[in-house]
């Protein structure tokens, strides 16, 4: 007879998140109104095969130059609807977020982490995020922000090398400047690795080749994002969309109130227990 097998802990994270989105909170990802037009925009490229260079979705903008800087999540989206409706829709954008949190999970497992504690901090991080489980195209900054940091981690511990250190970012890059304005938020992590492990190197000489390489892969980063239909262009838009005012009264780019509720208690406390294991690496 064999042993039964009880579920992983992380097989029920994912599960949960799973069950949350798309039974006890169908409507969730979508109370966003923003999905409409990313459907629309998705659309208009798959169809003219090309991306849109001037306004054709305002009435009192109409014809107006226009950067449309996450069309090819807008695609990415179309694609799903194409295939399964909004509930395709749904369904990938649930499964997107649900696979995320289950490979935070398995990172922190593989780290040496406590089953409990690692599920512990993923709900926590789940929690915090959730105001952010929309059908829209920002849960692309999710994964490459993911991805972006596990590339730097696992070749400043000898795990990956220069050159494929510097392919991937460029992948991560070229993707991510191509599908959300968030872009410049992975340069400035990339900046912040590149000056401790510029730091590294002055206190232990040995470490010079591995910071050479972040900045080798901080350049082509850099480059990347000019890898887009647009060129400069993107830049010029991301640095004006950001400069808004109106944009800044937003809930989304207010800072976080700790009288917000779960979500932002979730947050203090990861950030809390962030700068407790900084203090302290050991620390269990």
């Amino acid at each position: 007879m064999t042993a039964r097998r009880w579920p992983d802990p992380g097989e029920l994270l994912f599960s949960s998140i799973l069950g949350l989105l798309l039974f006890s909170r169908p409507t969730y990802l979508f109370s966003d109104g923003s999905t409409g037009w990313h459907l629309v925009v998705g659309r208009w490229v798959l169809t003219h095969g090309a991306v849109p260079r001037r306004e054709f979705l305002s009435y009192t903008f109409a014809g107006e130059p226009w950067v449309a800087f996450e069309w090819l999540s807008d695609v990415a989206l179309a694609v799903l609807e194409s295939l399964g409706g909004l509930p395709g829709v749904a369904v990938g954008c649930a499964v997107a977020i649900a696979t995320l949190f289950w490979m935070l999970y398995r990172d922190m497992r593989s780290s040496g982490c406590a089953a409990w504690l690692a599920l512990l901090l993923c709900a926590a991080g789940a929690i915090a995020s959730s105001v952010h489980w929309l059908a829209r195209p920002h849960l692309v900054t999710f994964f490459a922000i993911y991805a972006l940091y596990r590339t730097l981690d696992r070749h400043w511990n000898g795990r990956l090398g220069g050159g494929r250190l510097a392919v991937l970012v460029g992948v991560i890059f070229f993707v991510w400047g191509n599908a959300h304005p968030a872009f410049p938020l992975g340069l400035v992590l990339m900046a912040v690795f590149l000056a401790g492990a510029l730091l590294s190197a002055v206190v232990q000489p040995t470490t010079i080749e591995r910071a050479r390489a972040v900045a080798v892969a901080f350049g082509v980063a850099t480059a990347v994002t000019f890898a887009n239909p647009y060129g400069y262009a993107l830049h010029l838009y991301v640095a004006r969309h950001l400069a808004d005012p109106v944009l800044g009264a937003t809930e989304e780019f207010l800072p976080p109130s700790l009288d917000g509720g779960l979500q932002t208690t979730c947050f203090f406390a990861l950030v809390a227990l962030l700068v407790a294991w900084s203090c302290d690496p050991d620390m269990n």
